[in-house]
């Protein structure tokens, strides 16, 4: 692919006090989000243009073309006025915190207050997330597949409700959300999101993503077919498979958590209890549910 433009020529031409296009300014932009402006070509360019500086119009058009950049959100559907608020910077974060409660009391929406840490100093998130037991990530998908499931199975046998037949009811329905969909999900999640997910655990990137990766698939593959073959048997094994492994795993997160103080998201967030709970949830509704032998429809 041919470029519009050289990113030495942009650069001579801001070093020797030249104004840029429109032009040029959108594709400089554009090409360093592509990866065709290096690093080092773009602090060149930046340092030229805190030498010799840019006229109102190359600064408008420059700014435009970063907001073009990126994906931009649309709140016109709000009643009120959005607002943002956003700081240069620093270590204290002694603003932001009190001031955008008091913005929204007043009738202001605002999307968004905080974000990750830039350079040596954490930002408002990672100071939140500093106190034991806050977290910023809310999904959880094995919480709400396991709500989603217990709701259904309620729903299933309502009008003859038994509590053996709402327990098979919802091994059947945890079959398929917490093992099937919770498997493909996990499947696809350490396969392409490796190094995200080691991170959010607290734990290094390694190979092994792609063990854990197969070895979901298979939970879900086990969830699926006991969906399909409604069988009590196949159902028990599958239930044995995905409890014994996710109950190992809970323990391991309680290992890192007092050995190592490990406070990431992954690990000591509520994942660290659906874990360890939901195998002990399996084991009682497999209890409960030892008197019920008839496929549920």
């Amino acid at each position: 692919m041919s470029e519009a433009f050289a990113p030495v020529d942009i650069i001579i031409a801001k070093r020797d006090s030249r104004e840029l296009s429109n032009e040029q300014i959108d594709w400089v932009v554009d090409a360093y989000t592509r990866g065709v402006v290096a690093d080092e070509q773009m602090s060149a360019l930046a340092m030229a243009i805190l030498l010799n500086g840019m006229n109102k119009r190359e600064i408008v058009r420059w700014t435009e073309a970063m907001i073009a950049s990126g994906s931009r959100m649309d709140f016109s559907d709000f009643d009120a006025p959005s607002v943002d608020k956003h700081s240069t910077g620093g270590v204290g974060d002694k603003v932001t915190l009190p001031l955008v409660p008091i913005v929204a009391a007043c009738g202001a929406v605002v999307p968004q207050l905080s974000g990750r840490g830039l350079g040596y100093f954490g930002g408002t998130l990672d100071k939140m997330e500093s106190i034991p037991g806050w977290r910023a990530l809310l999904s959880n998908v094995p919480v709400w597949t396991l709500i989603l499931a217990l709701l259904l199975a309620v729903l299933q046998t309502r009008r003859a409700w038994r509590v053996d037949r709402w327990a098979e009811a919802s091994l059947i329905w945890i079959a398929f959300w917490v093992l099937g969909i919770g498997g493909v999900y996990g499947f696809v999640a350490h396969l392409a999101f490796g190094p995200f997910l080691a991170e959010q655990i607290g734990w290094p990137n390694s190979p092994f993503q792609n063990e854990v990766a197969y070895a979901n698939l298979t939970i879900g593959i086990l969830g699926f077919s006991s969906v399909w073959y409604r069988r009590r048997d196949y159902l028990l094994a599958a239930m044995v498979a995905y409890g014994s492994w996710f109950f190992a795993d809970g323990v391991g997160h309680v290992v890192s958590l007092l050995v190592d103080n490990n406070n990431a998201p992954f690990n000591a967030g509520s994942i660290l209890y659906t874990d360890l709970l939901t195998p002990l949830l399996v084991v009682l509704l497999l209890w409960l549910s030892r008197a019920e032998r008839y496929r549920l429809r």
